[in-house]
């Protein structure tokens, strides 16, 4: 399990058993990131021999970046990429893949209709892969891109395919 130290992100040990170095894993999950208290250097060194070793991973959250303590750090899609290039295998099967947009429809199909919209912060992900999935998409502006002016934030959109239906400055329960 690849991410926050302590958090098994659901995995039970009843399920799964939980090993202390990545190369001795059946396969990876990269579930969350651990930055910035396990800086990215460590990381490169941690997953090398399992790199090299080709141990299967599995990407649940793509997202290269992610919001922790009120900083941008990366995120689980970017500790994946690093695996890749130091040669490990990976699936990826969160935003943008389609697999995670069908199960969600499936899901709200069951008692919710089929409208549907896709509320996030990441034009690359959340937008791009519910527009990919004719979804419609609302984009958060106090997520990982809060900084960026709007018309900035709009020709990233342009540029990755990720123009969302719906621009909001914040989004509450």
């Amino acid at each position: 399990m690849i991410g926050r130290a302590g958090d098994t992100y659901a995995f039970s040990s009843d399920d799964f058993r939980l090993v202390a170095r990545p190369r001795d894993a059946a396969f990876l999950v990269f579930a969350g990131s651990d930055l910035p208290r396990t800086p990215l250097n460590a990381y490169r060194s941690i997953l090398t021999a399992a790199a090299q070793d080709r141990v299967p991973a599995i990407c649940i959250n793509p997202d290269i970046t992610m919001i922790r303590d009120g900083e941008l750090v990366a995120a689980p899609g970017a500790l994946a990429g690093l695996y890749e290039s130091l040669g490990g295998p990976v699936e990826y099967v969160g935003k943008p893949y389609p697999a995670i947009f069908d199960h969600a429809i499936a899901a709200a199909a069951m008692g919710l209709g089929a409208r549907v919209v896709m509320i996030g912060d990441s034009p690359e992900h959340d937008v791009a892969g519910a527009r990919a999935m004719e979804l419609s998409t609302l984009l958060v502006r106090t997520g990982i891109h809060r900084d960026l002016a709007e018309p900035q934030l709009l020709r990233l959109c342009e540029g990755c395919g990720g123009i969302p239906d719906f621009l909001t400055g914040a989004f509450e329960w």
